[in-house]
């Protein structure tokens, strides 16, 4: 009978266990040795995100480099803020907050709810790094959410244009207000979940028309609230309560 091939040499549970040599050769495989794309899906597939946010990143520089490529695409894809409510009065000018209509019922009926301003993702910068992400204005809401907006500006172009010049005008007293809004909560969808939050490190580019936030503290935030969610019954536990 010819000797078994060195494929065959596996640990099945039958027959004689792998060699040291074998064994040692198993073990001080590096996780580079397969291609990144490969981890990409792998990744992608797991279903335990929490996992691969808190585990994977700290096992090797590699994999956290990789674990991050997959949720900057989740972050890119899926995530989108916006700035909305009462808070955004002191804001904006009197054509926005309908100050200059006359007060008929049918107008204050139109003009329950103030434009808001939704961000979505731009690019990251920097390119190399992916340190921030950038997001820019985006359409702005629907006739049937803000009517009387949209017959005073007519076409989305229009509005946009408007709720750009607005939220990004130059003077102190703008940057007060935008200072303001920043150290509040606001409503922030990422990966199908809706939270009002504080944007982390987030900063507005006045001249290149943008905002730019810490999109990693941004994910750590939506990672560490689902899994504390998972062990909600178990907050005597000391190590719940200083998760970080």
């Amino acid at each position: 009978m010819s000797a078994p091939s060195p494929e065959s040499r596996t640990p099945t549970g039958v027959g004689p266990p792998p060699s040291r040599a074998l064994q040692c050769h198993a073990v001080s495989m590096s996780p580079d040795v397969l291609p990144v794309e490969i981890w990409h899906i792998i990744i992608m597939y797991l279903d335990d995100h929490c996992f691969a946010w808190f585990v994977l990143r700290q096992t090797c520089p590699f994999l956290a480099h990789v674990t991050e490529d997959v949720f900057a695409r989740y972050v890119s894809r899926t995530c989108s803020l916006r700035f909305a409510g009462q808070t955004l009065r002191s804001l904006l000018p009197p054509d926005l907050r309908g100050d200059t209509q006359p007060p008929t019922p049918q107008y204050q009926a139109a003009n329950v709810q103030l434009p808001s301003f939704r961000f979505q993702p731009s690019s990251f910068a920097p390119a190399n790094t992916k340190a921030r992400l950038v997001l820019k204005l985006s359409s702005p809401a629907t006739a049937r959410d803000t009517p009387s907006l949209h017959q005073t500006y007519a076409g989305t172009a229009n509005l946009t244009s408007r709720l750009t010049q607005v939220f990004f005008q130059p003077g102190a007293v703008a940057d007060a207000e935008r200072t303001r809004l920043l150290n509040q909560a606001h409503f922030v969808l990422f990966n199908d979940q809706l939270k009002s939050i504080r944007l982390p490190s987030a900063a507005v580019d006045v001249t290149a028309q943008q905002l730019s936030l810490d999109w990693r503290l941004l994910c750590h935030t939506f990672m560490r609230d689902e899994f504390k969610c998972r062990f909600g019954s178990s907050a005597s536990v000391t190590w719940w309560r200083e998760f970080p």
